[in-house]
């Protein structure tokens, strides 16, 4: 990478494979633009993004507009994704898709799939995650737990 380029792929990953919705495409960088870079066993690190998470394009966000339905067409192809996996996440995030409410609202929300999932919440303002329940995808409003600037006296 010493002229400067990022090399590398574009892959399907799915952080809980029991939630399918946890889906993500992600870009592996690696040191070559060779496919056996990419399948070795260290073929590279995932490109990051803020606060050290992997950048992505989350499943939820690949179903909010047509202009990702070429991408979600090459999953189906590629058999990541059935269309019966298509439809049933249409029918959850129907009724409430954390991506709608991210653009709505002009700030982040997390879409949290399971219980020890890492997420940030800032501990100053009100967040606003998304869980994945069975039946539908369910919004938290978590308020902030720190009542004061942060600054403390000691007496």
């Amino acid at each position: 990478m010493a002229d400067g380029y990022i090399r590398g792929f574009f892959h399907y990953h799915i952080t809980y494979p029991q939630h399918f919705l946890s889906g993500s495409i992600r870009f592996r960088c690696t040191r070559t633009s060779q496919v056996d870079a990419f399948l070795a066993k260290n073929g590279g690190v995932d490109l990051m993004g803020h606060h050290n998470i992997p950048w992505d394009i989350s499943f939820t966000r690949l179903l909010t507009g047509t202009r990702y339905e070429p991408l979600l067409d090459r999953l189906q192809l590629d058999g990541f994704l059935s269309v019966e996996k298509l439809k049933q996440a249409r029918r959850l995030l129907h009724t409430y898709n954390p991506i709608s409410e991210q653009k709505r609202r002009g700030c982040l929300v997390q879409h949290v799939h399971e219980i020890g999932q890492p997420f940030i919440m800032d501990l100053t303002q009100p967040t606003r995650i998304s869980v994945t329940a069975p039946h539908s995808v369910i919004p938290v409003d978590l308020y902030p737990i720190v009542a004061t600037s942060g600054v403390s006296s000691c007496g």
